[in-house]
């Protein structure tokens, strides 16, 4: 079983929470509703409301996020020839603090201390990652808890006006009252807040750009509200979608996809490059961004022709397609290098930020200093 135990205020902050469901749940049905209206409707409604946020919000809480697995460790380098011509094979991407392989979509969680696909954020109130295996919990159990704040309120405040046209037959008084205003306050607060969360979750699924990656400026592949939806919750639209159930077999096999990409650097480079391509094909809808015609940016680099002779030499020529923005490419990149004046990339500031394309990069440098030196010393 999943369980973030590192980290002492998740773990408050999600008994709070639990707390609190069960706090408003007694007083609604206990103190409002059955000496109101007796066993009703109400009190089996609102008491599945309550039973579905407690479930939803365990299963987000100890339901793996996506964590990418400790036995996920880069292999050690493996040489096949002594040739100095031959450069050696790219590594691929490591996390510098948990040591695993880490994909192109996975995100180092400091609460976690793992490596999380497609994480959204860290949820105190869960204690534990927003991510692909347990967004689907945390959507409902926001929907849930929110409707149910609103249903409380509305009891309250009917019970309210019931009383106020006959004092003398209503039972609220003392601490009831007192319980029954606290409840009303906890539903405001907590309404509001889940409203407000459940908003911004659905907007980064429709963006398609998790709260993580949008803090990075850093945005997804733009597509229809309803394929987003079904990315998160696995299948087309459906009545398992309203029940914490068990994810479909789609969502483990997105993520075994993700961890077979990591191995293969070149696979994650160009899944890294089509997809800033897409991008930058949108942004270009709406007037966002350096747009690639023929070949040329706008100050009349060849930027294609230039990748192709950087990184001849390793795998064969690589030639990006027309309309791939390398200057947005360029300016995700952290990482300064030096370079040679004969350096096509000298007059920039910085190589892409992959650190694949980095690698290559020395790599076909070191080449043609050694090709340029073999031909020196025959002349």
């Amino acid at each position: 079983m999943w369980w973030v135990r590192s980290d002492m205020c998740g773990l408050f902050s999600a008994g709070l929470t639990v707390v609190l469901i069960l706090f408003a749940q007694l007083v609604i049905v206990k103190v409002v509703i059955l000496p109101w209206l007796g066993f009703s409707l109400h009190v089996l409604l609102f008491t599945s409301l309550t039973m579905l946020a407690l479930i939803c919000h365990s299963r987000a809480q100890f339901t793996d996020p996506g964590a990418v697995t400790w036995d996920q460790i880069p292999p050690p380098p493996v040489y096949t020839t002594n040739d100095p011509m031959q450069p050696p094979p790219v590594p691929p991407r490591v996390c510098r603090r948990c040591k695993t392989l880490k994909p192109f979509k996975a995100h180092h969680c400091s609460s976690c201390r793992r490596c999380i696909v497609r994480m959204d954020h860290h949820c105190p109130w869960v204690n534990n990652c927003v991510a692909m295996f347990n967004q689907k919990h945390f959507l409902l159990f926001l929907i849930y808890t929110a409707t149910s704040c609103l249903y409380a309120g509305f009891l309250l405040v009917s019970r309210f006006l019931s009383c106020t046209g006959n004092l003398s037959s209503c039972s609220l008084g003392g601490w009831g009252a007192v319980l029954c205003v606290a409840v009303f306050i906890e539903a405001i607060i907590f309404g509001l807040f889940c409203c407000i969360m459940l908003w911004d979750q659905l907007s980064a699924i429709f963006e398609n750009t998790p709260g993580i990656d949008a803090m990075q400026n850093r945005r997804g592949i733009q597509r229809g509200k309803y394929e987003s939806l079904q990315e998160v919750f696995g299948e087309p639209m459906c009545w398992r979608w309203w029940l914490p159930l068990n994810l479909p077999q789609r969502i483990m096999e997105d993520f075994q996809q993700e961890l077979k990409c990591m191995e293969d650097p070149m696979v994650e480079e160009m899944r890294r490059v089509a997809d800033w391509q897409q991008v930058n094909a949108q942004q270009q809808q709406h007037g966002i961004g350096e747009h690639v015609h023929g070949g040329m940016m706008h100050d009349g680099r060849n930027m294609p022709g230039m990748h192709a002779s950087l990184l001849h030499g390793v795998e064969g020529p690589i030639v990006f397609p027309d309309g791939y923005n390398y200057a947005e490419h360029m300016s995700m990149t952290s990482v300064p290098v030096e370079r040679d004046a004969d350096d096509p990339l000298a007059g920039l500031q910085s190589p892409p930020r992959s650190p694949t394309l980095r690698a290559r990069q020395h790599t076909a440098v070191h080449q043609r200093k050694a090709k340029q030196n073999g031909s020196s010393k025959k002349e």
